[in-house]
Parts: C-alpha cells; structure tokens; sequence
C-alpha cells in the first residue's frame, strides 16, 4: 500500500508526486499540438479551397477534395486528440465518466470523418472510372480503417455495468490494446496522409503557372545545363496529360 502523497494537483493520493507530469510543462506542449491540429486542418481547407477548386459531392475532382480533409481532421486531429485525452493530468484523479465521454466522442466523431472520406474518394474514382485500390496507400489506408474499426467494436461499451463487462473484458482490452498497436506502429496516421499526398495522380494536380515553370527552367539550365531540358519536356508531359481534362472542363 503506497502512502498518500501530496500530487501536484494539490490533493491526496497513493500515486507518488514524482510520478505526475507537471502541467507548467504539459500545457503549453498541449496548446501548441492543439495549434499545429488546427492549422493542419486550415491549410489543407485552404489547400483544397484555393489550389484545388474547392469541394462538392457531383463525382468531379472537387468530391475528391472531401478526401484529404477528413482524414486530416478525423485520423490526425481528432483521433490524436482521442488517445492523447487519458494522458492529461486532470483525468488521473476524481471522475472517470467525463474523461471517458470525451474520448469516446472524439472517436466516434473521427471514425464518421474517415467513413465520409472513404466515401468520397471511392465516389469520385466511381464517376471517373478509376480502379479503387491501385496504390499502396490504398491499401495501407484501408487496412488502417479497418483495424480502426475493429478497436472501435473491440472495446466494451464504457458505460456498461462491471457484471456485464466480466466476461468480455479480457478479450475486449486484448483487441482493443493489439489493434491500438498496429494502428499507432505499423499504420502510423502521418505517413499515410503524407504518402496520399505525394501519390495523387497527376491528372489531379492541377497545372503550375507558366511563369514558375520558366523560372524553375531558368534556374536549372543556370546551374545544371543538361537539367533544362529534363524539366521542358516534364511540363510538355503534363501538359499533354492535362490537356484532355482541361478541354472537358473537369479542372479548373
């Protein structure tokens, strides 16, 4: 039996004062995580606004907009925000229910936003006739949803009397802990939203302006002679590719 010790909350209890995180340190760390989350989601809002022609759900390019910002806001954001909430030192003494509402809420509202994206790029790849699951993110990010659900089902309903929780609950945490691990190892959120990122196909990129492709062939051919005419003849390629979308008026 541990003694009870003085916690930096200023209250009584068997956990030793050295074992709890100082939030003069904790605080400022969770405000600027905070921050960074809000201005991923902004960016890639604004990203998806200004750069990619904004967002509908008619099956165009703007539908696949959809896509990246709610897996930023759901599996980044929101489901960071969800694992993260058990670990702020006002959870570690009174009530558990209101620290346990929390992260369920924070959870069910990212699994909704990974669903909705799931639905909108499959959308999209319907009306275009593009094949579902053609790179390793898609397959990567799939698997990711389906472990996420999984933990999701796993884990026993928090507000269940402990009579009913004896006989599940050991499979219950042992699903809900595995699967916790394969999505935080294996299937790291961050790299998959950066590997989508850097896979979209280049029909879905929209073109650079023709003054940024001149300076960048100015300053390759300035440095690298031979690299100038690598970079003409990537933009005739793209351009090439472009064209029979920009004459359908599907990019902008």
């Amino acid at each position: 039996m541990l003694p009870e010790t003085h916690t930096a909350r200023g209250k009584y209890s068997a956990v030793p004062a050295a074992g709890v995180m100082p939030t003069f340190q904790f605080l400022p760390f969770s405000a600027l995580l905070g921050t960074l989350g809000l201005l991923c989601v902004v960016f890639t809002g604004f990203w998806s606004q200004h750069w990619r022609g904004g967002f509908a759900w008619d099956g165009s390019t703007k539908m696949f907009n959809w896509h990246p910002i709610c897996m930023v806001t759901g599996m980044l954001v929101l489901y960071g925000a969800a694992v993260l909430v058990y670990r702020v030192p006002s959870s570690w003494a009174g009530p558990k229910l209101p620290w346990k509402l929390l992260h369920a809420a924070l959870t069910l509202a990212a699994f909704v936003l990974v669903v909705l994206g799931l639905v909108a790029v499959f959308g999209f790849h319907n009306a275009q006739g593009t094949p579902n699951m053609y790179s390793l993110h898609s397959w990567l990010g799939l698997a990711a949803v389906l472990f996420f659900s999984c933990q999701v089902g796993a884990q026993p309903p928090p507000l269940m009397p402990s009579s009913a929780l004896a006989p599940p609950l050991a499979v219950g945490c042992l699903c809900h802990g595995l699967i916790h691990s394969v999505l935080q190892t294996l299937l790291c959120s961050p790299i998959l939203v950066a590997h989508g990122v850097h896979c979209l196909p280049v029909t879905l990129v929209p073109c650079l302006a023709a003054d940024h492709l001149q300076a960048c062939s100015r300053l390759l051919r300035l440095h690298h002679p031979r690299a100038g005419h690598g970079s003409i003849h990537l933009r005739h390629q793209r351009e090439a590719l472009l064209q029979p979308d920009e004459q359908d008026g599907s990019l902008r």
